[in-house]
């Protein structure tokens, strides 16, 4: 099985075996606003990549939303078409959210509004069948989506991008592609406090290349200027920010104007996170496990990854953080429904997992005891699931600099 997500800047795929492993993952720039022909392109060479003649596909989207299509119906029929064109003969399983999955022969104009942007409820729901009940956050390339799992449910109170936006489970950040004018309007430089020009001059890929966070294989968008993707060029991107002129000698300089646009958008996740579980009683008591993935994927191809291929999901054994769910790599992953080993809910499970895997990669774990919320409410933390590109707002053990989960336990 090949699980699809067709994105308007990327085209992710991932192939599970009949075990329910993870064999391969993929990814593809694709800039769908360019065109169907960039969708085309990208999907053909996941495709060869992949090789396989009797794959069972599992698509879902969040392309249709690109400037291309008239509007967002248009955009989920003219990307399923495209879809379907270069799958011919083989089963094609659309997501439809709440609906579930339909065969692509199944879809009607009805069903348009269910299939539009619906990648984050296959990724959460498959989590939720995981770890039960906690916070997932989803930290993309554009976007981060945050919700509450509870009892093996997602409880989102949106389901279309202009309801997630009201009740901010959709947060409009990311790590590569977002422009830093949309994440600060101020900044510290050379300790006095300036205004950021509304200008589409740099994005957070210069910030994290420059804090020596990025990992170049998660960028595969053109830079703002068109210039090359090295800490000088992105330096020098950020000082035109605040109308500067750049000198190499001044690289120190700039590396701290970067760090604090980064903890800018930090905070904004971090306020995000807050909103989401200010009320939440239904995740006091719980452990709080925070995950981190690193998309597993080889820059302009994706293949695969020798020793990262597998994902493993079992329970914690160690201290107070016993009960708590743990992913690692390196061993086989069952990725049927938890209680179920046949029928509907095992085989939507395997379609969820195959959707879920292009952001479920590389992981690397870290636990932490004590959830602070706001000023002086402490409540014992819940499981925190932090997936895809959030590796440079998550600190490491060598890293003094405060992570997401640092504020948010502390």
């Amino acid at each position: 099985m090949i699980g699809w997500d067709i994105g308007g800047a990327h085209v992710k795929a991932a192939v599970i075996n009949p075990a329910g492993e993870i064999i391969a993952v993929y990814q593809q720039p694709c800039p769908l606003w360019k065109g169907l022909d960039q969708l085309q392109c990208a999907a053909t060479c996941i495709i060869q990549e992949a090789s396989g003649a009797h794959y069972c596909h599992a698509i879902t989207m969040t392309g249709e939303l690109v400037d291309l299509f008239e509007h967002r119906q248009d955009g989920v029929k003219q990307i399923i078409d495209t879809m379907t064109t270069l799958l011919p003969q083989r089963r094609c399983l659309i997501f439809a959210g709440i609906e579930g999955f339909l065969e692509s022969d199944q879809v009607e104009v009805s069903h348009y509004q269910a299939i539009a942007s619906a990648n984050w409820l296959a990724s959460a729901s498959f989590a939720a069948q995981k770890v039960g009940s906690g916070l997932f956050v989803d930290i993309g390339s554009t976007t981060t989506d945050i919700l509450l799992l509870n009892d093996g449910k997602v409880l989102a109170q949106g389901y279309t991008d202009y309801q997630r936006l009201l009740s901010r489970e959709l947060i409009y950040t990311g790590i590569v592609r977002t422009a830093v004018m949309a994440v600060a309007q101020t900044a510290r430089d050379q300790d006095q406090e300036i205004g950021i020009m509304a200008e589409y001059f740099a994005t957070m890929a210069d910030v994290y290349r420059v804090t020596g966070e990025l990992n170049e294989l998660h960028d595969q968008t053109e830079t703002a200027d068109g210039a090359e993707k090295t800490i000088i060029a992105s330096a020098r991107r950020l000082s035109r920010m605040i109308g500067s002129d750049f000198f190499p000698e001044e690289l120190p300089r700039w590396r701290q104007f970067a760090e604090n646009i980064r903890a800018q958008q930090l905070q904004k996740i971090q306020r995000g996170c807050e909103y989401r579980i200010q009320n939440a009683t239904t995740l006091k008591n719980k452990p709080m496990i925070q995950v981190v993935y690193e998309q597993a994927v080889k820059q302009g191809g994706g293949g695969r990854h020798p020793g990262q291929s597998r994902l493993h999901v079992h329970r914690a054994h160690h201290g107070e953080h016993a009960g708590s769910v743990c992913v690692r790599t390196g061993q086989g992953f069952d990725q049927r429904a938890a209680d179920s080993d046949h029928g509907q809910a095992a085989q939507r499970a395997r379609l969820l997992s195959g959707l879920a895997a292009m952001r479920f990669a590389v992981p690397q774990v870290y636990c932490f005891e004590k959830l602070r919320i706001g000023k002086s409410t402490d409540i014992d933390p819940p499981k925190c699931i932090f997936t895809d590109y959030a590796l440079p707002l998550i600190s490491s053990d060598k890293s003094p600099r405060h992570s997401i989960c640092d504020i948010l336990c502390h």
